[in-house]
């Protein structure tokens, strides 16, 4: 049996310490991270959890902070992102900011939170000299003895947002609103707030106005949430919001429409309405829409105020009017337009088309029924199957928390090297012996 030399054993241990070193990068590079922990000083006892945070941070410090609210801790470094760990419960972090961790462990100072004591409140409601019977209580501070209410919608949805623990909300009594907001004074354990009924209707004043002067004026009461008005000619009969109203006399409606509500600095709700001394004759053109110009085929007469500028057109079940009174096409046609036309030259020009037979629209609804059964057909025929979803489909969660992934597998590659590097010795010595 023949003995190895000693090139030959210098070199399989060689061979195993050049594998056992490219396996440390893996164990010496892997971050082992750190555990946070809670200690309260007033007891000197560990308080709450211990949680694990999976970054080693630089220079082995931190910054930590506070939400006292939600009851969470931050801690951050400047290369890791953030993570984020709860409190104990009723404890705050007595010092914020930075902090170095030793022997891989952040233990943080905690200090109970301080509560202020509260005392029960009512908040009432009173209309005149009428007490409601509906009441809402809530805890304040007495220190302060004062709370803030507001709203966003008029008095009607109520918000506490300052002199209670946190934001309350409650409600005016159902169809009512608070007069006055702001803050309150408790006395004798109440609030007292002031109500009144929420309106149902508001009155509009309709100004007729002649040459930029007032010479008359109708009260109209409308919604208490309405906008507009609609001033509408019916026969000669003209309405306000389906009301009627009359003209100074001597005098007529200018013009027809829906005319927005304004108010005045003194909040006083209104619509202006032009009259005019007297009407005019004018001429509603019929035309059919050419290629090259238009083509007139009739013409009829209407009557405006002597200052109209516009004549309004409405569709009411297939009925055309003009300023309330009835129109009709040329015989043959149909009016396809409607709204405020601008009188131009005496004159106002009203689109129409020609009406088709009926064996010209049964041949050419039959020829579109086709076109839609061949269309229909035809995407039939595009319809394909979706391909399910496969269904050993998995869903990839982000990972959270500390990771011994790269540690175990630097170990283990340590290991296979040094068994590989003992097989490769053992190999060489068996062949050489």
């Amino acid at each position: 049996m023949q003995k190895t030399n000693f090139k030959t054993r210098l070199l399989a241990l060689l061979t195993a310490v050049f594998m056992v070193i490219v396996s440390i990068p893996f164990a010496a590079f892997a971050d082992n991270g750190f555990t946070v922990s809670f200690f309260d000083v007033a007891t000197k006892t560990a308080v709450g959890d211990t949680f694990n945070i999976d970054f080693d941070p630089t220079d082995n410090k931190v910054e930590v902070s506070n939400d006292v609210a939600k009851g969470t801790v931050t801690i951050k470094d400047e290369d890791h992102e953030a993570q984020t760990v709860w409190a104990p419960d009723g404890y705050k972090v007595k010092d914020v900011g930075g902090h170095f961790l030793e022997n891989g462990k952040l233990v943080l100072d905690v200090v109970k939170i301080e509560t202020k004591p509260t005392t029960k409140f009512y908040a009432m409601f009173k209309d005149g000299e009428t007490i409601s019977g509906l009441k809402y209580g809530f805890k304040y501070d007495p220190e302060d003895g004062k709370v803030n209410i507001t709203s966003k919608d008029k008095g009607v949805t109520l918000t506490i947002d300052e002199g209670t623990s946190h934001q309350q909300t409650f409600k005016a009594p159902e169809g009512y609103r608070v007069t006055k907001l702001g803050g309150f004074f408790v006395e004798d354990g109440k609030v007292i707030l002031n109500i009144e009924k929420i309106p149902t209707q508001k009155s509009v004043a309709l100004n007729y106005i002649l040459d930029g002067k007032t010479v008359g004026t109708t009260t109209l009461m409308v919604n208490a949430d309405a906008t507009k008005i609609e001033i509408r000619n019916n026969d000669g009969v003209v309405t306000a919001n389906g009301q009627k109203i009359t003209a100074p006399e001597g005098y007529v409606f200018c013009n027809f429409g829906d005319f927005f509500i304004e108010q005045d600095k003194d909040g006083v709700n209104y619509v202006n309405l032009s009259i005019a001394a007297g009407t005019k004759e004018i001429t509603l053109t019929y035309y059919v829409e050419g290629t090259d110009k238009n083509e007139t085929v009739g013409t009829e007469k209407h009557t405006v105020a002597t200052n109209a500028t516009k004549v309004e057109v409405r569709e009411v079940n297939g009925k055309f009017t003009a300023d309330g009174v009835a129109i009709t096409a040329p015989n043959g046609y149909k009016l396809v337009v409607k709204g405020d036309f601008f009188i131009e030259n005496n004159n106002v020009n009203l689109k129409v088309v020609k009406v088709e037979s009926k064996n010209n629209s049964t041949s050419s609804s039959s020829s579109s029924s086709n076109k839609t059964t061949t269309a229909s057909s035809k995407a039939e025929q595009k319809v394909v199957k979706a391909a399910a979803a496969p269904a050993n489909t998995t869903k990839v969660l982000p990972k959270t928390g500390a990771s011994n992934v790269a540690p175990l597998l630097g170990g283990s590659l340590a290991v296979v090297a040094l068994l590989m590097g003992y097989g490769v010795y053992s190999l060489v010595l068996r062949k050489k012996d």
